[in-house]
């Protein structure tokens, strides 16, 4: 998956995206998100942590999974990842994917 050609933390800029919490409390609503940090979890997978840009706290319960939408390069690419942090863990409005 790639969220914006430049790393985030190379350029001091943050990837957007959008996510849907699924299944979906509120079907069809979408939430901008940004990636606040990334980090290798093995060779292989890599773990983002994403903070929803409008600040509320991301309400999710164990074995959700979010739709992530991205544009890249005018074309939105979507994918669904299972959320790997614990629900009320962390920050609140910030939840945790592993992308292999």
């Amino acid at each position: 998956m790639t969220c914006q050609k430049d790393a985030p933390r190379a350029t001091g800029n943050r990837a957007v995206a959008a996510i849907r919490l699924a299944p979906a409390t509120v079907p069809g609503a979408m939430r901008q998100v940004v990636v606040r940090d990334t980090r290798m979890l093995s060779p292989n997978v890599r773990g983002l942590t994403l903070a929803c840009s409008d600040g509320q706290p991301s309400d999710y319960v164990a074995g959700q999974w979010v739709n992530l939408e991205v544009d890249v390069g005018g074309v939105l690419d979507k994918r669904a990842y299972s959320i790997a942090s614990a629900p009320r863990g962390g920050s609140p409005g910030e939840l945790e994917i592993a992308v292999t």
